[in-house]
């Protein structure tokens, strides 16, 4: 997976953590960003007319979405929740760290004001 982001060839200020975790139902796999270039955003803030909500920006979320595909080109499942049979190579998923969004949310005083997501 480490080989798989590399290859996206992100620009530079991009940090990107994948850690594993075992425990005795199995493992996960973790993909995280933590860290993301001056200038890029991650959230934006739209209103529907009624509301204002705060939303990941378009990029951020191309970002996550290629980052997920990795995640999943390796995995398989051959889980059954209607029989309570779980069955896959790992568990895991690709997010941005908190303290990142919250950094950002910090950042930008107008999506204070947004009390959605």
């Amino acid at each position: 997976m480490r080989a798989d982001i590399k290859a996206l060839k992100l620009p530079k200020g991009f940090k990107i953590s994948v850690r594993t975790e075992s425990f005795s139902g199995g493992g996960a796999i973790r993909i995280c960003v933590m860290a993301v270039p001056e200038g890029f955003n991650l959230i934006e803030s739209l209103s529907d007319g009624l509301c204002q909500r705060r939303t990941l920006t378009p990029a951020a979320k191309r970002l996550l979405a290629s980052l997920k595909a990795i995640h999943s080109a390796y995995q398989y499942d051959d889980s059954d929740i209607m029989t309570d049979y779980f069955h896959c190579r790992y568990y895991g998923d690709a997010e941005y760290h908190y303290e990142l969004l919250d950094q950002e949310q910090a950042s930008r005083p107008s999506l204070l004001a947004c009390s959605k997501w």
